[in-house]
């Protein structure tokens, strides 16, 4: 099982913050994995996080800069700046709540504060404190700022940035939820349905219905494509398998969403309608990679599931040609949802030069490939391979949306 959730998290892989490349990665929400946790520390550490330093130059939103050499750099001046973890430490003592244990605080102030879990900051969180003789009274406001001194957030801003976080958290985990229930239906259901066959009860009510499973869904088809690329034709027991993932795909596409807007604000969106479909986004793009090791899987010739259960490689082919289906609808959908996004937003222009959005316009077009080749099968799995291999590349360049921000 833990093989499985790290084959999963390698797929599905949500980064957290900070100036350097992927620092923890996992399945949120499950095991344990929180990447905001406390999230009134983070919020504090991502109001602090946009302004320039005296000992650097300019920092990002949300502390992200690229360059491992830049990263480190940053990460030295953060744990020698008394005035960033000052003015960090007193909004932590100000805004987070009083039953906040105070080993979450030092463990996020020794892994996270910096940027870098490998860069301590020099004084712990309870030495800065006792080094703040006075209060601040200054307002940490304006993008020309300079952090030379301990300093205020205001609590409309930490409020709305620990509140979007907890919002996106939200989001990933029900997609960690999501994208688990589909690969462990996709492993599972033939193993469950084969195990089935052999219980004693079972052995007489299977013999009745299986006459009724093997016929061609539609007409005198079986395992042959429809005409106009419309598919290959199930039996009418492949058919329920196809249509219980087809469903779940479809349900887990549709349902969870909860947006801040109308009633609060988002930080890193200006109304709803970017809030919803920049989550609608993220969830296909996840649940296109949760396919992915079913679609590994079902077209491999050593399938492991051929020794556990009873199905035929040309199933599992048959299986993987609809499940490639769904990926690829997946991942074409979550493509437009990006652009009609980065359009509204305004980042439409500064996104074309990224490797990530130059990837994803190559895939979009080997998609369209795709749909030409779809009666050759073995080009087909020589691209689709290419494909997924591709995406992994331009996925390790880039960070989550939400996490350059």
């Amino acid at each position: 099982m833990n093989l499985f959730l790290s084959l999963l998290a390698f797929i599905s892989v949500v980064t957290a913050t900070g100036p350097v490349p992927i620092s923890k990665s996992g399945l949120a929400g499950i095991n344990g994995f929180y990447f905001y946790d406390p999230y009134c520390a983070h919020g504090c550490f991502r109001s602090f996080s946009p302004y320039t330093l005296s000992c650097s130059d300019t920092i990002s939103a949300g502390g992200h800069i690229t360059g491992d050499e830049a990263a480190h750099n940053l990460a030295l001046c953060r744990a020698s700046s008394f005035p960033y973890l000052s003015s960090i430490a007193w909004c932590i003592h100000l805004y987070c709540p009083d039953d906040t244990r105070a080993s979450k605080i030092e463990t996020f102030w020794e892994t996270e504060i910096t940027g870098d879990a490998k860069v301590l900051p020099i004084w712990s969180f309870g030495e800065v404190m006792a080094n703040i003789t006075v209060p601040p009274t200054v307002v940490a406001m304006g993008q020309d700022l300079v952090l030379n001194s301990t300093m205020l957030t205001t609590e409309e801003n930490w409020q709305t940035t620990w509140i979007t976080l907890y919002y996106f958290f939200r989001e990933t985990a029900l997609e960690s939820y999501y994208g688990l229930s589909i690969c462990l239906t996709s492993f599972g259901l033939p193993l469950v349905l084969t195990w089935l066959g052999y219980l004693p009860f079972m052995t007489r009510g299977i013999s009745r219905i299986r006459p009724y499973l093997y016929p061609s869904l539609i007409g005198t088809y079986h395992d042959r494509s429809l005409p106009f690329l419309l598919g290959n034709v199930p039996t009418v027991g492949q058919s329920g398998y196809i249509f219980i993932l087809v469903a779940l795909n479809v349900i887990f596409l549709s349902i969870g969403y909860k947006t801040l807007y109308p009633d609060q604000q988002m930080q890193w969106y200006t109304s709803r309608y970017q809030e919803l479909m920049a989550y609608f986004m993220w969830r296909t793009g996840v649940l296109a990679f949760c396919n992915m090791p079913v679609l590994f899987l079902f077209s491999s010739r050593n399938n492991v599931l051929l020794w556990l259960t009873n199905w035929s490689h040309s199933t599992y082919i048959l299986m993987h040609r609809w499940i490639a289906r769904l990926f690829l609808l997946h991942v074409l959908l979550h493509s437009i949802l990006a652009l009609v996004l980065y359009q509204n937003t305004g980042a439409y222009t500064t996104s074309l030069t990224l490797n990530w959005w130059i990837w994803g316009c190559f895939l979009v077009f080997a998609s369209a490939l795709i749909l030409r080749q779809l009666g050759e099968f073995d080009y087909l799995l020589v691209l689709r391979l290419n494909k997924i291999a591709c995406s992994q590349k331009g996925n390790s360049q880039t960070p989550c949306t939400a996490c350059s921000r």
